[in-house]
């Protein structure tokens, strides 16, 4: 990475570090960096999303989910097939999940089949009138490795949304 730090995620095999900084976000080897005090960046993950913020993997570590606050998506990359086959191969960049104002903060459910995605502000997109919290959005993960611009299964703030919420979680 070459700019400020923004969100770091670890791999669930602990092999690798996803570093976001402002249009990209760099792989890099876990043990390399830890045991031998060398960062050995593996590879650079990047597309249209601009602002990013946080990094998630999937529960299998294949694919790594980065919120992209200026571009109002979240990115989906298949990190496996970047580590494989080259970091610029066509499908790295599998696509974005639209989500609306200022995505930040992510995190998996305890099963993996979904992620959650945080807003940092306002928002008065999407018929919801003004929220003054943000928002808190449900990505399916199985859809967002294939068919991103679909993925997002539940939007809204969770006192108003709960009916919403418990169909997500229930899917």
């Amino acid at each position: 990475a070459s700019g400020a730090v923004l969100g770091m995620a670890i791999s669930p095999d602990g092999k690798y570090l996803a570093v976001t900084e402002t249009s990209q976000t760099a792989v890099v080897s876990l043990p390399q960096l830890v045991y031998r005090g060398a960062s050995l960046v593996r590879g650079v993950l990047s597309d249209q999303g601009f602002g990013t913020i946080e990094a998630a993997f999937s529960a299998h570590g294949s694919y790594l989910f980065v919120s992209d606050e200026d571009t109002q998506t979240v990115s989906v990359f298949n990190v496996a097939k970047a580590l494989r086959d080259g970091f610029s191969s066509p499908g790295v960049a599998v696509g974005q999940v639209p989500v609306g104002l200022a995505p930040a903060g992510m995190t998996l459910s305890p099963d993996g089949r979904l992620l959650y995605v945080t807003s940092e502000g306002p928002d008065v997109s999407g018929g919801l009138g003004p929220v003054p919290y943000g928002l808190l959005q449900v990505i399916s993960v199985a859809k967002a490795e294939t068919d991103p611009a679909a993925a997002r299964v539940a939007r809204g703030q969770p006192a108003d949304a709960e009916k919403e919420f418990r169909h997500a979680l229930s899917l």
